[in-house]
């Protein structure tokens, strides 16, 4: 249980900090606190984490220096070349799987707090928000998603500036590192769509609606699409199937989206890429809702996008004056620190 006190500790100096409003305070803490996560990440136990253990085999017996590194490479472990190629540069230098790791992780957190910083109005808020609900999952156990993401995420930003060849560009680069990011393509243009209130109620109608009755036609549209991209333990394994729309997350993320999507006009003038990001959040939760039969379909397509509640839930705040602004910071902390507690206690426990 300690862990989970550091966090309400860490979330209290979050709320501080973000309520003082000092600039040069908030930039460096960020920094500071995204250091301790990405030294926390690299120092991992490879016996508690999954994915740890099988990172550490195929870096000590598959992956080659860069000088004998080539793109034909096929590992059991994973197939992304982008990655493969950025283990083998590492390895060019050591050995050492702690110095893997940590290299890893803070490249991750760099782009990271490009992120924290491009899309949340509270930084320091977006990174509790990212610690409670990604953090165990991606920098300590899916670690390939957890840099493709954490690149891919700048993509909105392009969307929003109509610059296509620079999303695909980047869309592309974190695809090298996890091939789950190819499925945000069509956001470019779903974002030149006119959505509105009453749309984004109707999408999440239609998304229940499909999970509901039409889950035995698309079954192999889904196996099709795995098995082309080499992930077939995503809908065929002892893991792969969910519990359906008995998923608490699938109502978690559509009170959210609800929440966001109906404080539009006390929010989108606050908030930087707000349609950008409402219709991102919109997006993951559809796949969310249609792929709740595939738990691991689901939780990993629907992540991505998901990331932009370090902009969604601090922006709540703004919705109350200064007198009642603590009992937010309040219930935010509360709803992450419990968040985080199960997230936590279920990887660690069930390993143990």
């Amino acid at each position: 249980m300690y862990i989970v006190y550091l966090f309400i500790l860490f979330f209290i100096y979050s709320s501080l900090v973000s309520e003082y409003k000092n600039k040069f305070i908030i930039k460096y803490s960020l920094i500071f606190l995204c250091v301790i996560l990405a030294v926390g990440a690299g120092l991992r136990d490879e016996q508690l984490w999954g994915d740890t253990l099988k990172y550490i085999d195929a870096y000590r017996f598959d992956i080659p220096t860069w000088h004998d590194f080539n793109f034909s490479i096929e590992l059991d472990a994973y197939s992304e070349k982008g990655f493969i190629l950025l283990s083998s540069i590492i390895k060019t230098f050591t050995s050492n799987e702690v110095i893997y790791f940590l290299v890893i992780s803070f490249l991750t957190f760099f782009f990271l707090i490009i992120d924290f910083r491009k899309f949340s109005v509270y930084p320091l808020i977006g990174i509790c928000v990212y610690i409670s609900r990604f953090y165990i999952g991606r920098n300590l156990i899916q670690i390939r998603a957890g840099l493709a993401i954490a690149i891919a995420m700048t993509c909105i930003y392009y969307a929003h500036k109509r610059q296509l060849l620079k999303f695909l560009l980047v869309i592309i680069i974190g695809s090298f590192f996890h091939k789950t990011m190819l499925i945000l393509i069509p956001f470019y243009w779903i974002n030149k769509l006119d959505i509105k209130k009453i749309h984004v109620v109707a999408c999440l109608v239609v998304s229940f609606l499909i999970a509901a009755f039409l889950t035995p036609y698309i079954r192999m549209y889904i196996t099709d699409m795995a098995v082309e991209m080499n992930y077939t333990n995503y809908v065929d394994s002892y893991k792969a199937y969910g519990v359906g729309l008995s998923n608490p997350m699938i109502y978690y993320q559509s009170i959210l989206l609800l929440l966001f999507t109906f404080y539009q006009n006390k929010l989108q003038d606050k908030i930087d890429y707000y349609t950008e990001i409402r219709n991102a959040y919109l997006y993951s939760t559809v796949f969310l809702i249609v792929l709740s039969q595939w738990a691991i379909a689901s939780g990993r397509l629907s992540t991505i996008f998901a990331t932009f509640e370090i902009s969604i839930i601090p922006s709540f705040l703004y919705l109350f004056n200064h007198h009642f602004r603590w009992a937010a910071y309040i219930v935010i902390g509360i709803c992450m620190s419990l968040i985080f507690y199960l997230n936590y206690s279920s990887h660690v426990f069930n390993t143990i």
